[in-house]
């Protein structure tokens, strides 16, 4: 079982990050480990993620695997969903650029003030040094094999034992199905 993606939360997250940036321009493997970090934290302190983005373990460290293939625009299938996401971003070599901001009203108060933190505790490394802290993550070194050539899933019991949360696993099971078969109810 996972968290819902959803991409219109998606591109207002990315945006919130980027509007901090100098130029709001980010190399984005420094903005998918800040991403995954406020993941993280609000998984630690909510029990839900923010993105709801799938994390991946990979040679870099933890990527959101969904933010990912928007940003390289690779494993997406959807032309449609392509040409929004291009409507606000632009990738240039290893930066992303936002070009047209798509607003935050997707996002809480709470979301909000978590990724404003997290960019001011993070926002000026090196995307190397948050590479090696992301490195020091237990859920990252529980699922990642070194040398390993593909990228794994980090299961939500790995990251909820890292966070201090192991207990709370099957209430957060059971809420994540309840969400999820909502969803479905009210997508039909």
């Amino acid at each position: 079982m996972s968290y819902q993606f959803d991409i219109k939360k998606a591109e207002q997250v990315v945006a919130l990050l980027l509007k901090q940036a100098p130029d709001q321009r980010l190399n984005y493997t420094a903005l998918l480990k800040m991403l995954y970090l406020a993941d993280r934290e609000s998984i630690g302190e909510t029990g839900t993620p923010i993105t709801g983005d799938r994390p991946y373990a990979m040679k870099l460290g933890p990527v959101l695997t969904n933010i990912f293939n928007l940003i390289s625009q690779s494993d997406w299938q959807d032309e449609d969903t392509i040409s929004h996401w291009n409507s606000f971003f632009e990738t240039i070599d290893y930066d992303l650029i936002l070009n047209t901001d798509p607003g935050e009203d997707e996002l809480s108060d709470y979301e909000i003030d978590k990724l404003k933190k997290i960019f001011e505790q993070h926002g000026k490394k090196h995307y190397k040094q948050l590479v090696k802290e992301t490195h020091r993550l237990p859920e990252w070194k529980a699922t990642f094999k070194h040398g390993a050539t593909e990228s794994v899933l980090i299961s939500i019991h790995d990251i909820l034992r890292a966070v201090g949360r192991e207990e709370d696993f099957d209430a957060i099971q059971d809420e994540m199905q309840e969400d999820a078969r909502l969803d479905k109810l009210f997508s039909e």
